[in-house]
């Protein structure tokens, strides 16, 4: 038990207000509303996840053009020095 003010709070009650509190952050955080199962929120978990890795795809792509693009750029620099 701990003291607020005048009166005694279990700690049981502060431990229930906690992880009412956690809940609606991580609710509030990731979009779920309260009262959503656990396999539902897994569904969304897992949708966010098949979006994020078609974007990482695609920025690997991008990081492969780029790396391909200034390869070629710094071959033709130093042909153009030693010439």
């Amino acid at each position: 038990m701990y003291g607020v003010g005048k009166r005694m709070r279990k700690s049981s009650d502060r431990d229930t207000r906690l992880q009412g509190a956690l809940d609606a952050v991580d609710d509030a955080a990731f979009g779920v509303s309260p009262g959503v199962s656990p396999k539902d929120k897994f569904d969304v978990d897992r949708a966010d996840g098949k979006i994020r890795a078609i974007e990482l795809k695609a920025l690997n792509q991008r990081f492969q053009q780029l790396d391909e693009h200034y390869s070629r750029a710094v071959a033709e620099i130093k042909a153009s020095l030693r010439g």
